[in-house]
């Protein structure tokens, strides 16, 4: 099997790294190892892509679907990613197809350039959605659980107070509030932190953390998923989903804005919704 598309952040992972089923989903296989924080992800050609994932045409991804019971083992070396079951192997050809970049910097504008225009848009498509999730009340919406509410209104503002300021030691704080609240495979508040900071590094291309704190980041992520874990790792490192990374051009007047956001919210069962509202809530804060 070949690859449609793969993302250049691949190189991450080391080769000879062993990979098993984390979780199953329709569009999606994710896998995990116990060498790396991020998970590698294999998907059907579409509908979202993003980072740390390997692209399949449909009927590759099918047929590799219909192996996940029998599978042993996923190992990447060089450039396959060689998949190991009861009855024998076989191999996906990991860099044959379109290398797509998931990176903000790579995208980002030299100076800033913040579109109330296109934010306001956005928060008019986000009032009418029919199941927000708590991550609501942060733009003054209804939905979602009420202690979940009071808990994100009291910890994340400041947790974007901290970053504009360059408060490392508050962030670590405030993150150790919210990491892993909320229901899903990656809670609210890891997709809130994840949002956060691909923003600040899109809007802010030379914003940068110390060792430290990427160090203690990853420790206080032993208290959520590893869907969560993931989230927050690559946000760290100005990795995000496709849709996030459209939402940041299009508050930066480089898009026009999109038509609507369904490609956003159809992201797990809330992590598409509260990524926009980080994004949108933290733009707003740098934009002004």
């Amino acid at each position: 099997m070949n690859s449609i598309w793969y993302a250049s952040d691949l190189d991450y992972f080391e080769s000879g790294s062993e990979f098993r089923v984390l979780s199953v989903h329709r569009d999606v296989i994710n896998l995990v190892s116990d060498k790396h924080s991020r998970l590698l992800i294999i998907a059907v050609e579409g509908p979202v892509k993003g980072p740390s994932t390997i692209g399949l045409a449909e009927k590759d991804f099918l047929y590799l679907n219909g192996l996940i019971s029998e599978t042993d083992c996923f190992c990447l070396e060089r450039e396959r990613l060689n998949v190991y079951f009861n009855s024998g192997a076989t191999s996906v050809i990991v860099y044959f197809g379109e290398k797509i970049s998931f990176n903000v910097a790579d995208y980002a504008k030299t100076e800033m350039a913040f579109s109330y225009e296109s934010y306001l848009f956005y928060y008019e498509n986000m009032k009418s959605w029919p199941s927000p999730s708590a991550s609501a009340v942060l733009l003054n919406l209804p939905g979602g659980e009420e202690y979940f509410r009071n808990e994100l209104s009291a910890n994340y503002p400041h947790l974007v107070a901290s970053l504009l300021q360059s408060d490392e030691e508050e962030f670590l704080k405030r993150c150790r509030k919210i990491i892993g609240m909320g229901r899903g495979l990656t809670p609210t508040g890891d997709d809130l932190i994840h949002g956060t900071l691909v923003t600040f590094r899109y809007f802010r291309p030379s914003f940068k953390f110390n060792n430290w704190t990427f160090k203690e980041l990853l420790n206080l992520c032993n208290n959520t998923t590893k869907h969560g874990k993931h989230m927050i790792n690559l946000g760290f490192h100005g990795l995000t989903l496709q849709p996030g990374l459209e939402l940041l051009k299009d508050l930066s007047a480089v898009n026009e804005p999109v038509e609507n956001m369904h490609g956003m919210f159809s992201i797990g069962s809330s992590t598409g919704y509260d990524l926009a509202v980080a994004v949108l809530y933290s733009a707003r804060q740098i934009g002004t």
